[in-house]
């Protein structure tokens, strides 16, 4: 139900749904990986962070987990473990690498 929410672009229900989904079953990282992508669309970097940590965690060949970890690190000035997102990116997904890469540079030209 919750992916439904966030192909509505619901993210605050995506977000609802999934939470009582994972109390259900917290061994369950598609959960977690939907919470991260809900997290992330409606910018709760922190929650992100959480949300696709465990993702990461539970299933680590998880490759847009993996993207949403490093975009959130990113946005919550954990620059390391963005790099060592986009580094575990490169061994597994190229295109998903890539957008975290362009991420990192556009942080980069920011400060």
């Amino acid at each position: 139900m919750g992916a439904i929410y966030i192909s509505q672009g619901r993210y605050d229900r995506a977000a609802e749904v999934l939470r009582k989904a994972i109390e259900a079953d917290p061994a369950r990282a598609a959960s977690y990986g939907n919470l991260a992508v809900a997290c992330v669309q409606s910018k709760d970097w922190p929650g992100a962070l959480d949300a696709a940590r465990t993702a990461v965690k539970l299933n680590g060949n998880d490759a847009e987990s993996r993207l949403n970890l490093g975009t959130a690190a990113l946005r919550t000035g954990d620059r390391a473990e963005a790099l060592r997102q986009h580094e575990a990116l490169l061994r597994m997904d190229r295109p998903r690498a890539e957008r975290l890469k362009a991420l990192m540079d556009a942080d980069t030209k920011a400060e």
